[in-house]
């Protein structure tokens, strides 16, 4: 059953969920930046805000889901909620249970609206798994530093504890996410061989495209992940420079390909001789390559404060030629996309000959860090132009089918407005829902 879902998953394209943490910070009256738990104290604090934002996700055309639990573990939650081990573990199971309803809602939602049009793949959950960095809340994911005081035992048995957590609440998959080392993902490697039945990814943060953030090169990297089937894909995440992205993704992927001549250098995939597939000692296995991923920041830079003493952390700024509306156009450089061409689509005019594409493209892509449901509609719409909705004549359709169908438009142009409002549009209020939309007149909680 193990292989028959990766096989089938290495046919489909998908569109991934964005910064669930940075969207906790946008939209929660709690604290979230700087708080130990990160996102996941709202697991115990703010639980329907949690089934919210993933519905959001879902709503803007997301076909994977991550729980809210990458800064989690049951000891670090333990401490920051002032909770005990037992209540930590459930928290975390909570998690799964609070995406599986957002889910299920949404589905109930697409199957009112009856549309030819409609979602095409089945909606996946994973489970969201940090590094242990991440759960230590002092940044050093983005280092690796935390490996000096940490044997190879030590991963694993973190790492198992917390999948084993998620496994048993029903994740579909596991994300393995923003890992720096390449010994912590050869850890990760030993938990997937030892939990039957479990299969997932795993991202790697990269600075440069050429090696993780501790150093380490990422076709090495690679080439461990190879020797792992339950590990069905591979890619980068958070904040990779998305120029950089394509010589990431080549360092990830070339171990694959037969691209000539290879080198030694220890930075780039080996010669030919040495790579796995058609050239090495795995020149059979059918599951061997794995799926691409990506899903990076919004582009933003952290500007850090100048006194470490200073309670303001820091700011971000927007560099030069990026900006909230270039992010999906940025992405779908590197993406796939699927083979279904729809005449007039919003999408065919979205790149222009300034822009490059990646001669290595990832099928699975998304948002990290700053990354909400209004970018990621716009990178759905152009991976998965079979799912955009696209109107019949008048002479094809019943009036209440016109106000299904125009429904499913508006949920997916509202993806941006406040879920209250969603949940009340129901059926019955569509026709006003849609003249609202017309008339050019907003929203607000107070108008349904």
């Amino acid at each position: 059953m193990t292989l028959k879902r990766i096989a089938q998953w290495k046919k489909e394209i998908r569109v991934l969920d964005g910064g669930f943490g940075s969207e906790c910070e946008k939209r929660s009256r709690l604290p979230i930046d700087g708080h130990k738990a990160w996102s996941s104290r709202l697991l115990k604090e703010d639980p329907n805000l949690v089934c919210e934002i993933h519905k959001s996700f879902l709503r803007s055309g997301c076909d994977v889901i991550s729980t809210n639990t990458y800064q989690a573990s049951p000891r670090t939650l333990s401490e920051a909620l002032d909770i005990s081990i037992a209540e930590a573990k459930e928290l975390m199971r909570h998690a799964v249970r609070l995406a599986r309803r957002a889910v299920d809602a949404v589905i109930e939602e697409e199957s009112l609206a009856a549309s030819p049009y409609g979602r095409k793949l089945p909606i996946l959950i994973a489970g969201s798994l940090g590094s242990y960095g991440a759960c230590l809340a002092d940044g050093s994911e983005y280092s690796g530093d935390y490996s000096k005081n940490m044997t190879f035992s030590d991963l694993v048995e973190f790492h198992q504890t917390r999948a084993e957590l998620l496994l048993e609440a029903g994740v579909d998959l596991l994300a393995w996410e923003t890992i720096p080392l390449r010994c912590e993902v050869s850890a990760i490697c030993e938990v997937m061989r030892r939990l039957p039945n479990a299969v997932g990814w795993i991202s790697i943060i990269s600075m440069d495209g050429q090696t993780s953030a501790a150093g380490d090169p990422l076709h090495e990297i690679a080439l461990e992940v190879d020797k792992c089937d339950r590990l069905f894909a591979i890619g980068v995440n958070c904040s990779i420079p998305h120029h950089l992205i394509p010589q990431a993704l080549a360092n990830l992927s070339g171990i694959y390909d037969s691209c000539e001549p290879g080198n030694e250098d220890g930075f780039h995939p080996p010669p030919c001789a040495k790579r796995p597939g058609g050239h090495s000692n795995r020149p059979n296995v059918p599951h061997s390559r794995k799926i691409l991923l990506v899903y990076a920041n919004s582009g933003e830079r952290w500007v850090p404060a100048k006194s470490k003493k200073s309670k303001f952390r820091g700011y971000w700024i927007w560099p030069p030629k990026t900006g909230p509306n270039l992010w999906a156009r940025a992405m779908s450089r590197f993406a796939m996309r699927r083979g279904v061409h729809i005449p007039n689509s919003t999408t065919s005019a979205f790149h222009t000959k300034k822009d490059e594409q990646s001669p290595v493209k990832a099928q699975w892509v998304g948002g990290c860090c700053r990354v909400g449901p209004e970018q990621l509609v716009q990178l759905a719409e152009w991976m998965k132009p079979d799912e955009i909705y696209k109107p019949r004549s008048s002479s094809e359709l019943s009036e209440h089918d016109t106000i299904l169908e125009s429904s499913t438009y508006a949920r997916r142009k509202l993806s941006s407005t406040s879920n209250s409002v969603r949940r009340k549009a129901t059926i019955a209020n569509c026709g006003d829902h849609i003249k609202r939309l017309r008339s050019g007149l907003s929203y607000s909680r107070k108008t349904l």
